[in-house]
C-alpha cells in the first residue's frame, strides 16, 4: 500500500510583520492586503491550509471583539473562510480593566467565531484557561484533566509544561 501524503499546515505568525514584495506599497493596509493575495494564493494554488496571526486595533482590547478588530484589516475579513478572535471571557460585562485581567493567573478567555463561510458563526465561543507564566492554555472543558495537577502543583513555573506536554 501506498504511505498517505500529510499536507503541511502553513502557519504566519504573524501577518502585520511579513514584507512587500517590493516597494510599490505605500501603507500597511496596503502591505496587509497584498500579503492576504499572496496567502489565499499560496493556499489555493498548493491545495494547503494556511493559519495566519494578525494583530487587533487597540480597542479589541477591551470591548467585544468582531470582524472590524482586525488591524489593517480590509481584505482580512473579505479573504478568509474562517476568521476567529479571541477576547477576555469577561468583556460582555462591559469595559474591563485590561491591566487587571493581564494580572490573572489564570487569565479566563474566549475563542470566538467570527465567520466561517461553510457554517456556523457568531455566537460560537470555546473558552480557555490561559497560563501566561507557562505560555500555556488549557480548554474550559479539559481542565478538569489537569485539575489534579493545577490544584496540587508547589512549582508553579512547572506545571504549565506538565500540562502542555500532557497535551500533546
Amino acid at each position: 500500500t501506498q504511505a498517505k501524503k500529510v499536507k503541511p499546515l502553513v502557519i504566519v505568525d504573524y501577518l502585520q510583520i511579513l514584507s512587500p514584495s517590493d516597494g510599490r506599497f505605500s501603507t500597511d493596509k496596503q502591505i496587509v492586503d497584498d500579503s492576504m493575495r499572496k496567502m489565499v494564493s499560496l493556499s489555493k494554488e498548493n491545495d494547503l491550509p494556511v493559519l495566519l496571526i494578525s494583530s487587533f486595533n487597540r480597542k479589541a482590547y477591551t470591548e467585544q471583539i468582531g470582524m472590524d478588530a482586525f488591524k489593517d484589516s480590509g481584505n482580512i475579513e473579505y479573504s478568509a473562510d474562517v476568521l476567529l478572535g479571541m477576547q477576555f471571557s469577561n468583556i460582555n460585562s462591559g469595559k474591563i480593566d485590561l491591566n487587571k485581567e493581564k494580572e490573572k493567573t489564570p487569565r479566563e478567555v474566549e475563542l470566538v467565531v467570527l465567520k466561517q463561510r461553510y457554517g456556523q458563526s457568531g455566537e460560537k465561543r470555546i473558552e480557555f484557561e490561559y497560563y501566561a507564566k507557562n505560555d500555556c492554555f488549557i480548554g474550559k472543558n479539559d481542565i478538569n484533566k489537569y485539575d489534579n495537577d493545577i490544584k496540587n502543583d508547589d512549582h508553579e513555573e512547572d506545571h504549565g509544561h506538565r500540562l502542555a506536554r500532557t497535551r500533546l
